[in-house]
């Protein structure tokens, strides 16, 4: 492969595990080490003896020497296992200067293979006066240190108490599953603490009813721990709250309890401070509810049509298309051609459905609920309802009727029995009475309006009549009466008083005249 190049570590990593795999069945834990121990170019493994120690190394030795690949540099905390992996003290690297221990540095830490501790090796450019107190440091000296810790700072954008605490939860609670993860003793138990009451009550309740913010980090504490690890602990037993808020000049010593960790983390299970209390509902980062009114518009507005027959044809197109739409899912014939009788009086049934449940909402939906086995419904209405005392019902198409009285008749059909209920003030109500008053062709009013009782039943007929006569264009020129344009004045010497005749008007033929001449009557003639 390339050295230098960008797929190198990765490449070298999949030869590594890919010759590994080859032994799975033969050497499990060796194969193991090799996957999940080495760190680039490096092993790093724990073992209980040191037979076990030579054995595993032995064997890793063995597989990577399959592909090729030499390790050396063995390093252990014990000088048998060393001389058995034939690995002289001379091999072991050191940097240190003086007379300290050997060390070897792992991972960023440095492992004294002497006394088998882990160390971390500090700067000499930092004042030891200053970590041990006797000196007061500088403000660059204190922004240097608090780069090099790993206490959270809030950001600087403003975020609430609530939320920071919250974050923090949300950073333990990562922190664990990252610890448990890359050890091979699983624990049994976990423990997590926090002195806010609000992150309590946000794990104990619907995290949706909050804002997005809390309910994301709540989800992902709920995926990430259970609600019944979680603990609340009072501020005074928070060592957490020592670099953050500070009452007096934090304490710096190794054996302060910034270092040392609370007292009750040194004693028995039993004897934890373990405070999974509810403390009920949160007003904090509840999420605002806004409650909205929807209106719909209708398809087919009622008040676009002038002609009853027209709104009835429409209504029964607009049917026929999701049956054929049906018929077609169902493989089957679609319908043709004109509209058919029946589709008819399904689009009327549509349309008094469609009056009835904007003008008797209510009414519908008591006698809805009301309604018993046999198809009837009980008068259930209050009696401030404008169809209290016609005692109506809905019939098997859940449409309003009117009871009547006439059920025995046998020479009525059941719509004269029972009439449709319609509104007085409705446009639809219009265009049913000027259709049938025009098929009257705009006489017999009386006639008209029994034909309508026949099958609706309209309050106030008469006066819902006379309005539907009044907007009716052919009865207006019909029963328009002519109106004589209204005569002038006189002219002014048509009313001049004693003057000589002619005087304003001259003739120049006039006759013929009778004229007596002697004893005969003769005509003349005036020029």
């Amino acid at each position: 492969m390339t050295f230098g190049a960008t797929c190198s570590p990765s490449c070298a990593q999949f030869v590594k595990n890919h010759n590994a795999q080859q032994f799975e069945n033969q050497f499990p834990r060796a194969v193991e080490a090799i996957v999940d121990e080495h760190y680039v170019d490096d092993m790093l493994s724990s073992v209980e003896s040191e037979e076990e120690a030579i054995k595993l190394a032995k064997d890793v030795r063995f597989i990577h020497a399959q592909a090729g690949f030499e390790i050396r540099h063995w390093l252990s905390n014990s000088q048998h296992v060393i001389e058995a992996l034939n690995a002289g003290l001379d091999t072991e690297k050191s940097l240190n200067i003086g007379n300290e221990p050997a060390t070897e540095k792992i991972l960023g830490m440095w492992w004294c293979t002497t006394t088998d501790s882990f160390t971390f090796k500090v700067s000499l450019r930092i004042d030891r006066a200053l970590l041990s107190g006797k000196a007061i440091p500088t403000k660059r000296q204190v922004l240097r240190t608090l780069m090099m810790v790993n206490d959270r700072v809030a950001p600087l954008r403003f975020v609430s108490i609530p939320k920071l605490e919250l974050q923090a939860a949300v950073l333990g609670a990562c922190l664990a599953n990252s610890i448990v993860e890359s050890h091979k003793l699983k624990p049994s138990q976990r423990f997590f603490w926090t002195d806010s009451r609000d992150v309590i009550c946000w794990l104990n309740s619907d995290h949706r009813r909050y804002s997005q913010f809390v309910a994301f980090r709540v989800s992902e504490l709920l995926d990430s721990s259970d609600v019944s690890e979680w603990n609340w602990i009072s501020t005074n037993q928070n060592v957490a709250d020592e670099a953050t808020k500070w009452r007096k000049l934090p304490s710096l010593e190794p054996s302060s309890r910034r270092f040392h960790a609370p007292d009750f983390l040194w004693k028995l299970t039993q004897e934890f401070p373990l405070s999974n209390q509810n403390f009920g509902t949160t007003s904090e980062e509840l999420r605002a509810h806004s409650l909205h009114h929807l209106t719909r518009e209708p398809s087919i507005k009622f008040e676009d049509f002038s002609s009853w027959i027209r709104l009835v044809r429409r209504i029964a197109c607009i049917c026929r298309f999701p049956r054929n739409i049906r018929s077609r899912l169902l493989k089957q014939a679609p319908v043709c051609g004109p509209l058919t009788k029946d589709e008819f009086i399904a689009a009327e049934i549509v349309i008094y459905k469609l009056v009835q449940s904007t003008s008797f909402a209510e009414e519908l939906q008591i006698l809805g609920r009301a309604k018993t086995q046999s198809g009837k419904t009980r008068h259930t209405l209050p009696k401030g309802s404008s169809l209290y005392k016609l005692n109506p019902v809905l019939d098997t198409n859940g449409i309003l009727r009117m009871l009547g009285r006439i059920d025995a008749c046998e020479y009525v059909d059941e719509t004269t029995k029972h009439p449709i209920l319609l509104p007085k003030k409705h446009h639809v109500t219009d265009l049913i009475i000027a259709n049938i008053h025009e098929r009257y062709l705009h006489q017999n009013h009386q006639t008209t309006l029994n034909e309508v009782r026949t099958k609706y039943y309209v309050p106030s007929l008469r006066s819902v009549y006379r309005r539907v006569r009044r907007s009716c264009q052919h009865c207006k020129i019909k029963d328009a009466l002519p109106q004589p344009p209204i005569m002038g004045n006189l002219p002014p010497m048509r009313l001049k008083a004693f003057s000589r005749p002619f005087s304003y008007i001259g003739i120049d033929y006039f006759g013929p005249m009778q004229v007596v001449l002697g004893r005969r009557v003769e005509k003349r003639w005036g020029f």
